[in-house]
């Protein structure tokens, strides 16, 4: 069984500290119940070891734009 968080196509996962992610809701003012979400059992970030409510910051390359940052909460 191949590792998911390897694959070219699954872009990187990271778990925000509790600060990052309060700083980052301030400043586009916006609830953590406003983010799109992300399920706690997607095989994407099971080795983040997130919990229902943390905050996911989502890198994605572009040929286009280059690096997009997406946020979702945990559900």
């Amino acid at each position: 069984m191949s590792k998911i968080e390897n694959h070219f196509l699954v872009p990187k996962h990271t778990l925000m500290p509790k600060d990052e992610a309060k700083k980052v809701l301030d400043q586009y003012a916006v609830k953590a119940e406003d983010l799109p979400i992300i399920l706690v059992d997607d095989p994407a970030i099971k080795k983040t070891r997130a919990e229902r409510g943390d905050i996911i910051k989502i890198e994605r390359s572009s040929f286009t734009i280059g690096k997009t940052v997406y946020y979702r909460t945990v559900k």
